[in-house]
């Protein structure tokens, strides 16, 4: 972790909390991990809540692909409990991410990317 944590982002208590339980890399390297996660999630045009999980629709440039596929690949180390699932839709339409859970990971999936979404929605860096 480098020790200049200005641009790292201050999550709210219940997102915080969501993090600790569904993160299964050690405290001291979420909050680095978690600035990835926030940079990318605040792009979504929208997120919708599944029963197991969430979907988030993105845009479709090649920039936000590969950033999402970053995101998942990263996010497989971590959060491991978690299925990710990427669709690219025809014709260049928007590109969606799954994220699902099952059983207790569930309700912490849900409040760490409705959280983080929800911030930029109501104006929060």
């Amino acid at each position: 972790m480098t020790d200049d944590t200005r641009s790292l982002p201050l999550l709210a208590p219940g997102i915080d909390s969501a993090l600790a339980l569904a993160c299964t890399i050690p405290e001291g390297d979420r909050r680095e991990r978690v600035a990835s996660v926030v940079v990318v999630v605040k792009q979504a045009r929208s997120i919708r809540e599944l029963e197991d999980g969430v979907v988030l629709e993105f845009d479709s440039s090649e920039a936000t692909a590969r950033q999402v596929w970053e995101l998942v690949v990263a996010e497989r180390e971590c959060c491991a409990q978690f299925t990710y699932s990427i669709t690219l839709e025809p014709h260049l339409g928007p590109l969606t991410l799954r994220v699902q859970a099952s059983g207790a990971a569930i309700p912490p999936l849900r409040a760490l990317y409705l959280g983080i979404h929800s911030e930029k929605r109501h104006g929060q860096p």
